[in-house]
């Protein structure tokens, strides 16, 4: 069956941080420098300029912040990247891409390839921000929604949190799980 040979990938940011997170522990022990960026993601954005190979990321990525436009750049340039080595992929304007291709190792070695060239670093500053704006840590987000809904004791802290067991059944802990930090409740009213 054609079906049995398609594969598809979906590239997340949250991956990408964690690689991102892991960074300067590879690259070596020399301490960075002094930050010229300021704001709650001046750090990511510097390890991200740090990491980064590729002139157009760097050019993107210089002035702290990742515009919608430069974010659909960053796609369309994947895109072309990758069909100009033969991948058809789609990129999702919430974040990650799919692909088929009927050899899955070579899909994902283009498709990997292309992203470190225009897309990886660009999509995880443009989202996680757009997510997150204070960059609050996603654990702390949890436990004070949690808090805030009266599913958990106050006393919980966020160590706590790496027991705890999500019941998505219940309404508030799914809501807390989805949208921790309210920012749908707050668009909606």
């Amino acid at each position: 069956m054609a079906d049995a040979n398609r594969c598809a990938v979906i590239a997340t940011r949250s991956t990408l941080l964690a690689l991102m997170a892991c960074t300067p522990v590879l690259v070596g022990c020399t301490p960075p420098a002094a930050s010229e960026l300021e704001g709650p993601w001046a750090q990511e954005f510097e390890q991200a300029l740090d990491s980064v190979s590729s002139d157009f990321q760097r050019e993107v990525l210089s002035d702290g912040e990742v515009t919608p436009a430069e974010y659909a750049e960053a796609q369309q340039r994947f895109r072309e990247c990758a069909a100009a080595s033969g991948l058809d992929v789609k990129t999702h304007q919430e974040g990650g891409f799919s692909f088929s291709h009927p050899n899955q190792q070579e899909g994902e070695s283009i498709a990997e390839s292309c992203s470190l060239k225009t897309l990886n670093y660009v999509e995880a500053l443009y989202l996680d921000p757009l997510a997150n704006p204070e960059n609050v840590p996603w654990d702390e987000a949890y436990l004070r929604c949690l808090q805030a809904s009266g599913v958990v004791e106050e006393s919980m802290t966020a160590e706590d949190m790496a027991n705890w067991e999500w019941d998505y059944d219940d309404p508030a802990q799914r809501a807390c799980s989805e949208d921790p930090l309210g920012s749908d409740s707050a668009a909606t009213g």
